[in-house]
């Protein structure tokens, strides 16, 4: 706030003058500091500094000098420096990227008191300097005409000043922060930009015509706050796979959400159930002998129970009074109710087909069979699981009262890798095979639609790493070569979008429930050894990310879910670590 304490009037003297005037809306309340300037035509050819009105005496003035008023709202909002270098900073008329003062509220020609309809913006030598603190690591640019991020490069020689060099073959531009925490941008050949207005929480908007057409956002601050609270269920050194499971890789391997040292997690009511390995690190049941469940409570987050299981627990879903299982024991394939406390209380077989008796003919697997989508879904539960001779994906269904088998479907040609529910009848299923998505009808058994990736991406070494349904489409994120989230609805491939400030790549998507924007969890890695986990937040009304990010640990996130209370829960299998995530 500015000291207004009364300190005498002030006189405002503007070269040779007439009789003096009091300032035409001195008693108006339309504003609380004033200043005069003189005109020559359009152009500022005088000014005196801000003064508050409360002090103000009639002024001698110019028959071009006009009287402008501004709320203290408005001045305060610029944090301004003591009322002494206010009064001594004369106005002038800014140009290029000269910091400016905000429209005034009120302008008047002294010589008649009427009104001014249009102001050249105003500047003062206070305001080079004025800036709020921002740190060049904190300057982002989202570039719209990029399918990929564009790597920036930003310092500071000087206070407020700021020099970014953008990548993609776009150019560099120097930068001015304003009072007010507008950034200013000029572009250097042969980069051509003109400003347009930006929308909160945007810095700044540019629309470039040179090298090519292109829409720039700039940002000066992270808009990510997110409150993150964790459960360490294991005392553990972080995994990280090596490279004889991903290859002399150092993007997110394809089955990345199921390695480390837990498989799955739910939340029933209160209870949240962690399905956890031996203490080893895995990268599959194989090579897992046994495991236990282990209860939380989702308010306390502390721990309640803890039930060891004989077999591997691939998949955990949340029923109304517990929870089902998708167990691997004995190289057969069950279904497994547990309690809230974590004890297998029934357990049937899956398939006979899928995990034989003798004499009958097997399906064939991968080495390790894995169970990638399973849920309970208008009170029936569902299991995708993926088989590689022939190749393609059997989907079972059993009523969730009984453990009663219902429907089956066997999807040629076709891997699945996650899933989402859409109503209590349709779930969307990630192909990881085209890549597509797949609509499919519980109660027929049939996939209803498909959407297929257009031809211009890639489908070589692209991993389709989630799927996920926010109400209104689906987002299906990739995770290797054409990385991003695809938003998508059962007619076409939106446009995809990227993180912009930041390396890591999308692996898991969660839309935050009532709102406009979805979770969405990633990691990236320069070495095979180091994975920094992150959370980031997606715009869904924009289909564009917004900038900032919270680090979260190591490695890749496993399922992530929303509670009753909307908060929403990431799994980090690399890390042994459960999220707690809130808004």
């Amino acid at each position: 706030m500015i000291d207004t304490t009364r300190a005498g009037l002030l006189a405002v003297t503007l070269a040779a003058c007439s009789a003096p005037a009091p300032i035409p809306f001195a008693q108006s309340g339309e504003a609380a500091w004033f200043a005069v300037v003189q005109l020559d035509g359009e152009a500022v050819t005088g000014g005196t500094g801000l003064l508050p009105l409360a002090e103000s005496a009639p002024v001698y003035f110019t028959d071009d000098a006009i009287a402008l008023g501004w709320s203290a709202a408005a001045i305060d909002a610029l944090s301004p420096p003591e009322r002494g270098v206010l009064a001594s900073g004369r106005l002038r008329q800014a140009t290029g990227c000269e910091p400016r003062l905000p429209a005034p509220s009120v302008a008047v020609r002294l010589t008649n008191g009427s009104a001014v309809d249009a102001v050249p913006p105003l500047t003062a030598a206070w305001m080079e300097t004025a800036c709020p603190d921002v740190d060049p690591s904190d300057i982002s640019v989202d570039v719209e005409c990029k399918l990929f991020r564009c790597p920036l490069t930003v310092t500071s020689p000087a206070r407020c000043r700021y020099e970014l060099e953008l990548d993609c073959e776009l150019g560099r531009m120097n930068g001015t922060l304003w009072p007010d925490g507008s950034l200013c941008l000029e572009a250097l050949p042969p980069l051509a930009c003109e400003p347009e207005p930006p929308t909160p929480p945007r810095a700044a908007t540019y629309a470039c015509r040179a090298p090519e057409a292109c829409v720039l956002h700039a940002y000066t601050g992270s808009e990510v706050d997110l409150e993150v609270e964790e459960i360490r269920f294991l005392d553990v050194e972080p995994y990280s796979p090596t490279p004889s499971v991903i290859g002399q890789l150092v993007l997110p391997p394809a089955a990345s959400r199921f390695f480390g040292y837990a498989h799955d997690f739910a939340i029933s009511n209160d209870a949240v159930a962690i399905s956890v390995g031996d203490g080893r690190p895995f990268d599959g049941c194989g090579q897992v002998i046994d495991g236990t469940i282990e209860i939380y409570d989702a308010d306390t987050m502390t721990r309640t129970a803890s039930a060891a299981v004989d077999g591997c627990v691939q998949r955990i879903a949340a029923t109304d009074d517990g929870f089902l299982g998708f167990e691997l024991l004995n190289g057969r394939f069950f279904l497994s109710r547990i309690d809230e406390r974590g004890r297998v209380t029934e357990r049937v077989v899956a398939d006979t087909r899928l995990a034989p008796a003798p004499g009958e003919a097997p399906l064939l697997y991968t080495i390790d069979a894995r169970a990638t989508y399973f849920d309970v879904v208008g009170g029936r539960a569902v299991v995708a699981v993926v088989t590689a001779m022939p190749r393609g994906t059997k989907v079972f269904t059993w009523d969730v009262a009984n453990l009663t088998p219902l429907e089956r479907a066997w999807l040629v040609d076709v891997t699945v890798v996650h899933g989402a529910r859409v109503d209590d009848t349709t779930v969307i299923l990630g192909d990881n095979v085209k890549p597509r998505v797949h609509w499919f009808d519980l109660e027929a058994g049939v996939v209803r639609d498909f959407v297929q990736f257009p031809p211009q991406i890639d489908r070589e070494d692209h991993v389709v790493s989630d799927v996920s349904w926010t109400g209104d489409e689906a987002l299906l994120t990739l995770s290797r070569k054409n990385a991003g989230v695809y938003p998508i609805t059962r007619a076409q491939v939106l446009e995809r979008t990227v993180v912009f400030d930041d390396d890591a790549r999308p692996i898991a998507t969660l839309r935050w429930p009532g709102t406009s924007r979805a979770l969405v969890a990633g990691t990236w890695s320069l070495d095979q050894v180091n994975w920094p986990a992150s959370l980031h937040e997606l715009d869904l009304e924009t289909q564009r990310f917004v900038p900032g990010r919270v680090p979260t640990g190591h490695g890749a996130p496993g399922r992530m879910i929303a509670d009753r209370e909307d908060r929403i829960w990431v799994l980090l299998p690399w890390d042994a670590k459960l999220l707690r995530v809130t808004r």
